[in-house]
C-alpha cells in the first residue's frame, strides 16, 4: 500500500522542471508564431513591391495567403500538434520551392545574360546573377524558412532541442 506522502512525493520533485518545461515550450512556441507571421508577411511585403513583375508578386502572393492557415491554427491550439507539423511541412516546401526559384532563375539569368570574358560592373553583376535582386529576396526568405522549420521540429521534439548539463 502506498501512503500518501509517498503518492505526492515524487510529483512534488518533478514540478519545477515541468513548469520550466512548459515555460520554455510557450516561449518556443510563441517564437515560432512570430517567425511564421513574419514569413508571411515577408511574402506579402514582396508581393505589394512587384519589383519582379506580375506573375513573381502572383506567386509570392499566394504564398502568403498559403501561410495564413498556418499561422492561424498555431495561435488557435497552441497545444496542438496539428498546426506546427502543417508549419514545419509547409516551411520545408517553401524551402524547396524558393532554391528551386534561385537555382532556376540563376542559371537562366547567367546563361543568357552573363558574358564570361567580360567584367561588368559590381552592380550589373550582381543584376545578371540574380536575375534583378531576385537571389537578393530569396535567400532570406528560404533562411526565415529554415529557422521555421527547426522551430517547428523542436517544437514537436523538445528533448531533442534542449540542452543537457
Amino acid at each position: 500500500m502506498t501512503t500518501e506522502a509517498q503518492a505526492t512525493g515524487p510529483r512534488q520533485s518533478t514540478s519545477a522542471p515541468v513548469t520550466g518545461s512548459r515555460r520554455a515550450g510557450r516561449v518556443l512556441h510563441a517564437i515560432l508564431v512570430l517567425c511564421t507571421a513574419g514569413s508571411t508577411a515577408a511574402h506579402a511585403w514582396i508581393a505589394l513591391t512587384g519589383g519582379h513583375g506580375p506573375g513573381f508578386s502572383l506567386v509570392m502572393a499566394v504564398m502568403s495567403v498559403m501561410c495564413l492557415p498556418c499561422v492561424l491554427g498555431l495561435v488557435r491550439s497552441p497545444h496542438s500538434t496539428g498546426p506546427v507539423r502543417m508549419v514545419l511541412a509547409m516551411s520545408l516546401l517553401m524551402v524547396l520551392l524558393h532554391l528551386l526559384a534561385i537555382t532556376l532563375g540563376t542559371c537562366v539569368t547567367a546563361t543568357h545574360h552573363l558574358h564570361p570574358l567580360s567584367v561588368p560592373a559590381p552592380e550589373a553583376s550582381v543584376d545578371h546573377v540574380s536575375g534583378g535582386g531576385h537571389l537578393a529576396l530569396m535567400v532570406p526568405l528560404v533562411v526565415l524558412e529554415l529557422v521555421v522549420a527547426a522551430l517547428a521540429s523542436c517544437r514537436l521534439r523538445p528533448s531533442s532541442c534542449s540542452s543537457s548539463s
